[in-house]
């Protein structure tokens, strides 16, 4: 497990963590982590400015509490960005968001994969860096965040209850900045907090401050109907031409047919299975062993490689990120026994998985150590 989120799940009981999601309800922890930045901090994020490893499209600029268009102001050169305007920007009081650190260090990446497994949902690590009092605007997140403050001080206020229809809406038309927040907070180098999806929030940094966040994101009843709309595009009585030519009579019976047909595509579906199927088609892979141990050495053993059970699809056939495999004799016995965590290669070909176990190793999904 990454040691940045072993320090973290040691500060976050996984009991009280699941009442706060339930509650939707902030949980501030001060001085969680002692010496948060020897895991990842201001140095490591210049570093990749400098060497232009964060595409502009993972960054966003703000300037006096408003957004700033990178390529206006000169910072943008392409997909690229200029550092030295970036720089320049900095020193002025402005706040840096990155998106997606997660593909640039392999710390983030590790703490990525990691916190997946924990939280059983797709996660993205970005960090905001402040250098004065700008932040951003009063806003909320479709997203849960666990906050974890780097370096230097922001303060945080909440107002009111976390909105629950979070996918479908991202406009604040109340309350206005001038309402009194419910709960106003301060970040310190070392805190850690969560905050649910739809929380109300604006921030001020006191000076310098930098912080990363774990972003989870979350399927919604919306991704479901959408997987509806999508197997109804393929449905032929669906595509049947409306003959309105016919008369009235004829598109009613059309129009009843349709009906009958969406609903019983409706009936037909499985909302557990297709979040379930959704969920490990999102699963990344741990990492990649470039040299693989001998197969059949004593001490090798097995693990998942992705950071999500794979299931079995609609179409019956087994899903773990972008790979699919056919439900061959084996495969569902091997996840079986992985699921628990890593089991000795020679155990499990001993029970007769030793061709799934192969397969899955060659596909990626099952990774073999010494």
């Amino acid at each position: 497990m990454s040691e940045f989120l072993s320090a973290i799940r040691a500060t976050l009981a996984d009991h009280r963590l699941r009442t706060h999601v339930e509650s939707r309800q902030v949980w501030h922890l001060a001085d969680a982590l002692p010496d948060p930045e020897q895991f990842w901090g201001l140095d490591d994020l210049e570093g990749a400015f400098a060497r232009g490893g964060i595409p502009a499209g993972d960054v966003k600029l703000y300037l006096k509490n408003s957004g700033i268009d990178l390529a206006t102001v000169g910072v943008a050169d392409g997909p690229g960005l200029r550092p030295l305007a970036l720089r320049s920007l900095a020193r002025q009081g402005a706040t840096i968001v990155a998106n997606n650190l997660q593909r640039i260090f392999p710390a983030l990446w590790d703490l990525a994969c990691g916190a997946e497994n924990w939280l059983d949902g797709p996660v993205s690590i970005g960090a905001i860096a402040s250098f004065g009092h700008s932040g951003l605007k009063l806003h909320y997140d479709p997203q849960d965040l666990i906050i974890v403050q780097l370096a230097g001080a922001k303060k945080w206020y909440f107002y009111g209850e976390a909105l629950r229809d979070t996918a479908g809406r991202r406009e604040i038309n109340d309350p206005p900045p001038e309402t009194v927040p419910v709960t106003e907070l301060t970040m310190r180098a070392g805190d850690v907090m969560y905050v649910p999806s739809g929380l109300r929030h604006r921030c001020e940094p006191q000076g310098m401050s930098l912080h990363i966040g774990i972003i989870v994101e979350h399927a919604s009843g919306r991704d479901f109907v959408a997987h509806i709309a999508k197997v109804a595009r393929k449905d032929p009585l669906l595509n049947e031409p409306v003959q309105r030519f016919l008369g009235r009579e004829a598109i009613a019976r059309q129009a009843e047919a349709m009906k009958a047909r969406l609903l019983e595509l409706v009936a037909a579906s499985d909302p557990q299975q297709w979040l379930d199927s959704h969920a490990a088609s999102q699963a990344h892979v741990v990492d990649i062993e470039f040299v693989a141990p001998p197969p059949e050495s004593p001490a090798a053993r097995a693990s998942l490689a992705a950071t999500r059970q794979p299931v079995l699809n609609r179409e019956g056939k087994w899903r773990s990120g972008e790979v699919l495999l056919d439900p061959l004799p084996g495969i569902g016995a091997v996840f079986d026994a992985l699921r628990a965590g890593d089991r000795s290669v020679g155990e499990l070909r001993a029970e007769g998985l030793g061709d799934a176990l192969d397969l899955l190793a060659e596909k990626g999904i099952v990774r073999i150590v010494p």
